[in-house]
């Protein structure tokens, strides 16, 4: 049931639904009277008005408005705990991944400052402390030891992962960002080996203050460990392709740490009395009774994400329904700031069904589309690493006509870049099948993008003029290296790359709309 709000709904929702988290009360521990925050949420649903006397869902849209965030080069951003887990193991002799690992820790450590901390863990089935914790005050003595690096046994790396919590634990106090960065190319198989037992510690980690992100590489490592750990973490989780692409995603995961603009991030809902059911895309979350705590990453400058909830709705009379009480709160790194927020959601019930259908909004329905795809699109991935293949395929069908249905009501740019995503993923499917290292890539391409995709990133299926970050800053990259662009290469889609877009669309017979979708990002070797 989609439909346009009408006046007198647009009016109510828009101040129920936007305007009134920018008049929420804002607790500080300094008690500040007002400032800047660093995020924002928009708040919205996809329809105003629900049926009275039936069952109905409700999808709850949450988008981020994050503060823009570019400290000088030597100074005003957070001071970083960083302990660098590397995987020395014998796998990593294959296709000179260790000589890229190495490379990239020397990135790192040559971005760090002397108020930073950093320590270097290897593993393999040992695990040795290569550098302690310590200021970063001897970069080059810290790099030659880095070189020493060189593969050798088996792959304990959950010892190594808590070895490096541990080095990271002890300056925890002084620092505004306490992070561990775990590199693996194999599976676990000394140690701790549970995933279950792995996420405990990693939770427990995470309580005393220190995150973890993953970096998998290459296609024999467990991406549904690493994925879960860097969930379980409060990290980012990264899926290296190509030994060669490691010092890029080093330098990435520290630029995201650098211009972090937000930390302790937690949404609660709790739920009204007439919610039955509370589902979340792309987050963890727990359950306690009618409350439901979604904790989130640390944000970062300017970053794209938001969050999805489906409510399922016991039938109502006519009138107001209250939803529930949502709350976000985090600690603003900008201002130095608790901040606490919170929003009473409630929705109008009506025997109006052309009411109900004049209620939609069409932004949340097409996001709460591209949510849900995702979330599908991981279990078709499943079927197909389970080797049913004929399930999986009919499985994509079935997602490509329902969203090619709302499609054809909203007619939204997204959607039809999404269609076109869908079109390439029946193709990759097909294609892969031709080898196991085809497969393999295949299964691990198809998680890491559902995995972003969930969090309400679209990058990597759809860059447009106004867009920022790594997928940008890559395909100018791409345009650079063609020739047709000539501008910076700085993680901003301006109108200059639009162009470049444009004349790159021309030469390859693409519909030259100036957006890079799925069949232009493919021509440029990016999707």
């Amino acid at each position: 049931m989609y439909a346009m709000l009408s006046n007198r709904i647009t009016a109510r929702l828009r101040t129920l639904l936007f305007a009134t988290l920018a008049l929420l009360s804002v607790v500080t521990t300094a008690g500040s009277a007002a400032f800047a925050r660093s995020i924002d949420p928009r708040v919205a649903l996809d329809h105003g008005v629900i049926i009275a006397g039936d069952d109905n869902t409700i999808y709850v849209l949450i988008d981020f408005d994050v503060a823009r965030f570019m400290p000088p080069p030597l100074h005003g951003r957070p001071d970083l705990n960083l302990a660098l887990v590397l995987d020395r193991s014998g796998s990593m002799e294959d296709r000179g991944k260790m000589d890229f690992a190495r490379d990239a820790a020397m990135i790192v450590v040559d971005k760090m400052q002397t108020s930073d901390v950093l320590a270097v863990v290897e593993y393999d089935d040992m695990i040795t402390v290569l550098w302690p914790a310590a200021p970063v005050e001897a970069g080059s003595l810290i790099k030659r030891r880095i070189a020493e690096l060189t593969p050798r046994g088996s792959t304990d790396l959950c010892g190594g992962l808590m070895k490096g919590a541990e080095e990271a634990m002890r300056y925890r106090d002084g620092s505004d960002i306490n992070r561990v960065i775990l590199l693996s190319d194999g599976l676990a198989n000394q140690g701790i080996t549970e995933p279950s037992e792995i996420y405990r510690l990693v939770r427990e980690a995470k309580k005393r203050g220190i995150t973890v992100s993953t970096m998998g590489l290459g296609l024999d490592y467990n991406e549904d460990l690493m994925q879960g750990i860097a969930e379980h973490g409060g990290g980012n989780y990264y899926y290296i392709e190509h030994p060669r692409q490691m010092g890029r995603i080093f330098a990435r995961e520290l630029d995201t740490l650098f211009t972090t603009v937000a930390r302790d991030v937690v949404i609660r809902f709790r739920a009204g009395a007439k919610v039955n059911d509370v589902e979340v895309y792309g987050y963890g979350f727990d359950v306690d009774d009618d409350e439901v705590t979604i904790p989130l990453e640390n944000f970062y400058s300017e970053e794209e994400r938001s969050l999805l909830m489906k409510l399922e709705i016991d039938p109502a009379r006519e009138g107001e329904l209250d939803l529930g009480e949502l709350t976000l709160t985090y600690h603003d790194y900008l201002a130095d700031e608790a901040v606490d927020m919170r929003l009473n959601l409630s929705v109008d019930v009506s025997d109006d069904e052309d009411m109900v259908e004049r209620s939609r909004n069409e932004h949340v329905v097409v996001e709460a589309a591209l949510t849900g795809a995702e979330k599908r699109q991981d279990a078709i991935v499943r079927l197909y690493e389970d080797g049913d293949m004929d399930a999986a395929q009919a499985e994509l069908n079935q997602l490509t006509e329902s969203i090619d249905k709302i499609q054809r009501s909203v007619n939204s740019p997204k959607l039809a870049a999404k269609l076109q995503a869908l079109a390439l993923e029946q193709e990759d499917m097909v294609f892969a099948e031709g080898s196991a290292s085809g497969r393999a890539a295949y299964v691990k391409q198809g998680k890491a993008r559902t995995y972003m995709g969930g969090r309400g990133k679209r990058a990597y299926f759809l860059l447009s003029e106004g867009d920022k970050g790594l997928e940008v800053e890559t395909l100018q990259q791409a345009l650079q290296n063609l020739g047709i662009y000539q501008g910076n290469v700085d993680g901003t889609f301006t109108t200059e790359v639009r162009e470049a877009v444009v004349e790159f669309q021309r030469r390859n017979n693409l519909d030259d709309d100036g957006t890079a979708g799925p069949a232009t990002l493919r021509a440029l070797s990016l999707y």
